[in-house]
């Protein structure tokens, strides 16, 4: 492994060491509870047990992860995802902001939607 390097070992992906200046570093590691230990491409990780899908459509039909519509016809900015909690995984949050008719310059929609895709390391 190269210096600087983080790998996940074990079959159970139980330990996550670090190569710093030829010399490895590991520590106790597990998979979160909706997480499973696979070599995915060669690389071995925690990987989700399953996918879900959120949607917006049209001027206020919400479709959540858990598959339940909602009708919000309201003018505001509103989180549509974000991460809840302590993980390894990278930070995001997906705002949208529902912009009333004429306030962008594509004026066809009565209520279009800006999404605001974000990501940070913490």
């Amino acid at each position: 492994y190269q210096s600087g390097e983080t790998v996940i070992l074990g079959e159970d992906c139980g330990r996550r060491c670090s190569c710093t200046a030829g010399s490895m570093t590991c520590s106790p590691y597990s998979c979160g509870r909706k997480e499973s230990c696979s070599v995915e491409d060669g690389e071995r990780g925690c990987r989700p047990n399953g996918y879900a899908t959120c949607w917006i459509r049209g001027a206020g039909s919400y479709q959540t992860f858990d598959g339940l519509t909602y009708q919000y016809a309201g003018a505001c900015k509103l989180t549509l995802a974000k991460l809840m909690g302590s993980s390894d995984h990278p930070h995001f949050k997906v705002t949208s902001e529902k912009v009333p008719k004429g306030q962008l310059m594509d004026s066809r929609f009565d209520c279009p939607s800006v999404l605001d895709p974000t990501t940070s390391a913490s």
